[in-house]
């Protein structure tokens, strides 16, 4: 019995520690961000008009999914942060990571179902691997931004 008990709380305890390790945000604009929050994982050319910004990341590694709305191209800066690319050399998240529901199937394997530039453009942002994507929907333009760790103390877009 004594066993049994011990194994749980120590899978209890593995599982409470690796939840701890994620955080993720929902805010409806940019101005709703708390300022006394840590902004590590906003990228520097988000725009302030963005909106329905929605974020997970992990403590530890820094590994992020983020992606929010805004209204005109040229509300985001992407110049000296991310170069336009083409689907050759770019990391795609697989389905589980960070174990999120809300990003697209399409960015997690564009190869299988034959994404194109036609529905995403496709940004590499600096040399620690991040990635940036931008499709229009409803009016509106939406940005999906992607990194697999911050190696390195982070990526040089970042605050």
């Amino acid at each position: 019995m004594f066993y049994r008990y011990t194994l749980f709380v120590l899978l209890l305890s593995l599982i409470s520690c690796s939840e701890f390790e994620m955080k993720e945000n929902y805010y409806l604009s940019f101005e709703d961000i708390p300022s006394g929050a840590p902004r590590t994982w906003i990228p520097k050319f988000m725009p302030t008009s963005s909106t329905k910004i929605r974020e997970k990341h992990k403590v530890d590694s820094g590994a992020i999914l983020l992606t929010f709305y805004f209204g005109q191209m040229k509300d985001l800066s992407l110049i000296g942060s991310c170069e336009v690319s083409d689907l050759d050399g770019l990391w795609f998240p697989p389905i589980y990571f960070l174990d999120v529901s809300w990003w697209p199937y399409s960015l997690t394997n564009p190869y299988v179902i034959n994404v194109s530039h036609d529905m995403y453009t496709f940004y590499k942002c600096d040399q620690e691997q991040a990635y940036f994507a931008l499709t229009h929907t409803g009016g509106k333009i939406r940005g999906y931004f992607w990194r697999e760790s911050s190696k390195g103390g982070g990526i040089k877009g970042m605050e």
